[in-house]
């Protein structure tokens, strides 16, 4: 999956099937969020929030949604940062059938969150800079 420096891999569970026998549109947003967190364990993000109280919280979130997907069927979901600001930066993601291809695109905007003081806060330059090397751009 070109450009996205994150994927995951998973089969579709029969039970994310609808009334029509197609992926009901709200597992995709459990796809991109396995993917998310993924992406945040990849970046020290969540290990990060473990030992300070700072950590990712999800701002915003966005799907299109290409062709069905059907079961039995397994999902490639990739995730990569587009864009970054102050405290937050923006994750794509994509949903590729193995069978069909692209099935799914999203995005969502996380932001650095300190969980004791109840705001958002800076991105750290640390992880800043594990986010351009990963992604093998500056922001």
């Amino acid at each position: 999956m070109t450009g996205f420096p994150v994927t995951i891999q998973m089969p579709v569970p029969w039970g994310d099937l609808d009334l029509f026998e197609h992926v009901n549109n709200v597992a995709y947003f459990r796809y991109f969020q396995a993917a998310r967190i993924a992406y945040f364990d990849k970046i020290g993000l969540m290990q990060m929030h473990r030992g300070t109280n700072v950590g990712p919280i999800l701002h915003s979130t966005s799907a299109r949604f290409v062709k069905e997907l059907k079961y039995p069927d397994e999902v490639i979901i990739g995730a990569a940062v587009s864009s970054m600001k102050t405290s937050s930066f923006v994750l794509d993601y994509q949903v590729e059938s193995i069978s069909t291809g692209i099935v799914a695109e999203g995005s969502s905007v996380n932001m650095v969150f300190d969980f004791n003081t109840k705001q958002k806060v800076p991105i750290p330059e640390e992880l800043r800079a594990v986010i351009c090397k990963l992604e093998q751009k500056n922001f």
